[in-house]
């Protein structure tokens, strides 16, 4: 619904690099000219390297300024805390679109600190009309218990609907993940996404964390926390606690988390959840077996999942499994769309034919599968890729080598 700015540079070029300081000045207030006629100096602070980020900040919002009006504006920029802290005083009024990524830690320093607390209120109450924010902190660590706290306690208009809010490698107590869990109970926020990877989350944290939905009015949840060794008591957890999800939509990535099958079995119940429309899964990486294939044989009869995406990627996989999954969307009367990435495994022609049999089903539209580094067959390639035509053949994909 926003059309991109038709002023800026490349992201790969850098003008620090290539146009002296003052030309750099001038090209840019004479964009600022042209477009708006009003005079404009970058505030200190923001020059090499933080000058080519203002520059295009600055120029994106004089052309979003022209074409839509001071209240419908888009921006992505890339600063320090201290520039964060300027850039929102200045050029954050009516913004309805906004990607920020902060380049050093607001964590452990107190000006630091302060800028990025100052800089969060000033976007508070200068874009009552923002929509969507995706926040990024860069350095790993950079999020600390006083930040986390900050975050929680975010009080921003009722118009803010969509939050992205990136911070990897941190250290997540029992408070810093109840404090991340009532940002999805902010107003009127419907979709909102959680990137811890690589993250360490203490005893509680992962509950904590999973209460996000309790008495909120989400409706899309994305929650990422590749590398976090959360082990089967975290899956275990997580799959507890979803029974008090009313989601529409859901995408959990959980990969390189030392999940075995207990924890594979306990996770095979989300897909179960009612009210669930679409759900992508990533368990890479773990050690899940066909000893848990058992549990993914069902997906409920009374299911109202529509779209299912689950990646088993670099898992102890075989046909015991593919034939599982082939059976649990057999039995899913409402799931139209299957995508299926089981690659790096011990799957063979027998569960090759399993998961053939999908394609046929009229009501499966569409079906994504992959099957690298197996050990399928010409049998079980000849199935999945050889007596195919016209409707199947145009909206079935499938990556066997």
């Amino acid at each position: 619904p926003f059309p991109p700015p038709t002023i800026g540079i490349p992201d790969h070029m850098n003008p620090s690099e290539m146009i002296p300081l003052e030309l750099w000045s001038l090209v840019y207030a004479f964009v600022a000219r042209i477009h708006w006629a009003y005079p404009v100096s970058l505030p200190d602070g923001m020059w090499p390297p933080g000058a080519w980020t203002a520059g295009r900040a600055f120029a994106n919002s004089c052309t979003a300024f022209r074409h839509q009006g001071w209240y419908h504006r888009t921006m992505s920029v890339r600063l320090s805390c201290r520039s964060f802290r300027t850039w929102t005083h200045e050029y954050s009024h009516g913004l309805v679109w906004a990607r920020i990524a902060l380049t050093d830690s607001p964590n452990g320093c107190y000006d630091n600190d302060t800028d990025f607390t100052v800089a969060l209120w000033y976007l508070q109450q200068r874009a009552p009309m923002l929509l969507r924010l995706q926040l990024i902190i860069e350095p790993d660590g950079g999020m600390g218990p006083d930040n986390f706290r900050l975050l929680g306690g975010l009080n921003f208009s009722s118009s803010l609907q969509h939050l992205h809010f990136t911070a990897e490698c941190c250290d997540i107590d029992t408070d810093s993940a109840l404090h991340l869990g009532l940002l999805g109970r902010t107003r009127n926020i419907f979709t909102l996404h959680l990137g811890l990877n690589r993250s360490s989350l203490g005893p509680g944290a992962a509950q904590r964390l999973a209460q996000v939905t309790e008495s909120s009015p989400l409706v899309g949840l994305s929650v990422s926390l590749d590398g976090c060794s959360l082990g089967d008591d975290g899956a275990v957890a997580i799959a507890d606690l979803s029974r008090n999800w009313y989601l529409a939509h859901l995408r959990l990535s959980l990969r390189c988390n030392f999940f075995y099958d207990a924890g594979g079995a306990a996770l095979a119940e989300i897909p179960k959840r009612h009210g669930l429309q679409s759900l992508t899964m990533v368990l890479s990486d773990n050690y899940i077996s066909d000893s848990s294939a058992w549990a993914f044989a069902d997906l409920g009869p009374r299911g109202t999942l529509a779209s299912l995406d689950l990646v088993f990627n670099g898992n102890r996989l075989g046909d015991s499994m593919a034939q599982s999954l082939a059976a649990a969307i057999h039995g899913a009367p409402t799931v139209r769309k299957v995508r299926l990435s089981l690659e790096v495994g011990s799957i063979g022609d027998v569960g090759a034919h399993a998961l053939s049999s999908i394609m046929y089903l009229p009501r499966v539209v569409a079906l994504d599968l992959s099957l690298r580094f197996n050990q399928v067959g010409p049998v079980g390639q000849h199935m999945l890729l050889g007596d195919q035509s016209g409707k199947v053949a145009s909206q079935n994909r499938f990556v066997l080598c």
